[in-house]
């Protein structure tokens, strides 16, 4: 972790324990403090336990009540509010994401550094005040390869759409990098043909 960033408390609601596991430690191994609750109502006691996550990443179809539900329950509130991103396999529609003031969604299966990257970029600082997504923003993240350097960020801002790389992309594999940005685009483009913008 670089010295600008300052360490996120993240709060990882996912309930395959082995994935979970491997997320912990490449964020611990940054700097960054990490619980993880294996469905929505041990985040719950874990919030009313007193820990306050400066970012929350929630898996939706989870043991119990759904992601969808623990968000509904209002429990994140007590806790600030910190800025959520939905890291599902489900497909999730922006209107979804909007209607929960989430800050975005990383579908599964995904490359850890662009995890490491949505905690470092978006958690909330300590005294509160958010470095996520600014209001009417939404950062919606496609997968790349399985470089540390691969990857998409699109960001839907209004009727706008940006594209661009996470990372730097190494000029080596040209021919990845363009591979990247269409089903970056693809996925784009299906989601916005669902939301019919």
């Amino acid at each position: 972790m670089s010295s600008a960033v300052t360490p996120a408390r993240v709060l990882l609601i996912e309930d395959d324990l082995p994935l979970a596991s491997i997320i912990s430690k490449h964020l611990n191994a940054r700097g960054h403090s990490t619980r993880v609750a294996a469905s929505a109502e041990e985040a719950t006691e874990i919030i009313h336990g007193g820990y306050r996550p400066t970012i929350v990443l929630l898996d939706i179809n989870l043991p119990g009540e759904s992601g969808w539900s623990f968000l509904r329950a209002g429990t994140l509130v007590a806790a600030g509010a910190p800025p959520v991103f939905v890291v599902s396999a489900t497909a999730v529609p922006p209107s979804r994401l909007r209607e929960f003031d989430c800050a975005g969604y990383l579908p599964k299966p995904f490359a850890v550094p662009m995890l490491i990257e949505i905690v470092e970029r978006h958690h909330s600082d300590a005294d509160g005040a958010g470095t996520s997504a600014p209001q009417g923003e939404l950062d919606a993240f496609c997968p790349g390869d399985d470089r540390p350097d691969g990857g998409l960020s699109a960001v839907l801002h209004g009727p706008d759409l940006a594209v661009r790389p996470v990372g730097p992309m190494n000029g080596q594999d040209v021919l990845g990098g363009v591979i990247v940005l269409f089903l970056g685009a693809y996925l784009l483009f299906t989601l916005l043909r669902a939301e019919k913008f």
